[in-house]
């Protein structure tokens, strides 16, 4: 990216709302400039929410990305920085063949009423920071989970 990187080191508490923010500017920059489908939908100085399309192989998907960096006002306090996406349209469903088996590496399964939530990586293997550019990691992990949702769909695997 061309952006400078707000300065700030990850994992330090003191997530002040200037510096959220510019992070928040940071990574929209990014997403924008390399994904011009994207929008904002929601903005706080604490979170923002983007929405936007990917076709990874046949389908387009509609998801919806939310942001919250950290931050602590002193009334708020988000220690760690997360990010949550969902895929809003199509509705994902389980395969026609094998009903009784659960889309894999959700949350939690979609009902019509709540879209699911992707698992996209493990916190625990430190694979994505709030300094990690969105754009660059999750937009194409999101990707990769939708080509291997579309593969699951064919193949069981």
């Amino acid at each position: 990216m061309q952006w400078e990187k707000p300065k700030f080191t990850a994992g330090s508490l003191d997530y002040t709302p200037s510096y959220s923010e510019a992070l928040l500017s940071w990574h929209e920059a990014g997403l924008f400039e390399q994904f011009d489908n994207f929008k904002r939908i929601f903005k706080l100085p604490w979170m923002c929410v983007w929405s936007g399309s990917l076709t990874p192989a046949f389908q387009t998907y509609d998801v919806r990305i939310t942001f919250v960096p950290g931050f602590n006002d002193g009334t708020l306090n988000f220690a760690y920085g997360s990010v949550t996406v969902w895929v809003n349209n199509p509705i994902l469903v389980r395969r026609v063949s094998e009903p009784e088996i659960k889309i894999p590496h959700l949350y939690e399964q979609p009902l019509p009423e709540k879209p699911p939530k992707l698992c996209l990586y493990l916190p625990s293997d430190h694979n994505w920071n709030t300094l990690s550019p969105i754009a660059d990691y999750i937009v194409p992990w999101i990707s990769e989970w939708l080509l291997n949702y579309e593969l699951w769909h064919v193949t069981g695997q």
